[in-house]
């Protein structure tokens, strides 16, 4: 596999996080003041969390249902709407047109991603 396209993958992950604790944690404040002590916590807690709660688990997840929804739609094209009702995952539009581009290395890139996190 191609270390770019890993790399890619680990970047749009690294963002998507960086995306969902920004929701999460900081949406609601004024952006013109630093972050605080108590929001540094409350991120840090977070992300040290062993369960489903954990956002950077939650996004790795989510990366990691959107390949295989996209490699499965792919490659059984003929079954597709009967397997939208097995794989019930959203594909995220930030990384398809990439993804499309590289069906054939999703299973490795899956895996390699299994590996980084």
């Amino acid at each position: 596999m191609n270390i770019n396209i890993l790399n890619y993958f680990l970047t749009k992950e690294e963002q998507l996080i960086a995306l969902e604790i920004q929701k999460n944690f900081l949406s609601q404040r004024n952006d013109l003041k630093p972050i605080s002590q108590k929001e540094i916590h409350l991120i840090n807690a977070n992300l040290l969390l062993t369960d489903e709660n954990n956002i950077a688990f939650k996004v790795h997840n989510k990366i990691i249902n959107s390949l295989i929804t996209s490699y499965i739609n792919s490659k059984f094209k003929k079954y597709s709407e009967e397997l939208k009702t097995v794989f019930k995952f959203e594909q995220i539009a930030l990384i398809e047109n990439f993804v499309e581009q590289n069906i054939d290395e999703i299973p490795e890139i899956v895996e390699e991603l299994h590996i980084n996190f």
